[in-house]
């Protein structure tokens, strides 16, 4: 092989390394934004999960207190009732 043809051989490997530089540059860029997307998303993924969460105790806690309310009330006009009915039929 003489000189010339060593140095085409050579130009030709550079060109295909410089391609190849190219590409994996696009593939990195592309895997960077999707990093990045990825990662937004998880933080709103977890921002999500702890709205719900806590939506989930709020939801609770008023079906607790309503039911409270609800045995109150029903104490309360058992103790009405015996009340009215007392008083309703008590003519002598």
């Amino acid at each position: 092989m003489d000189f010339l043809q060593i140095a085409n051989v050579v130009g030709k490997f550079d060109k295909s390394i410089s391609l190849l530089n190219d590409k994996l540059d696009a593939v990195l860029k592309k895997l960077e934004t999707q990093d990045r997307k990825i990662s937004s998303l998880s933080k709103k993924v977890l921002q999500l999960g702890t709205s719900c969460r806590d939506a989930f105790r709020q939801t609770k806690e008023v079906v607790n207190h309503l039911s409270e309310r609800q045995k109150e009330l029903v104490s309360n006009l058992d103790e009405y009732g015996g009340v009215i009915t007392e008083s309703t039929f008590s003519w002598k």
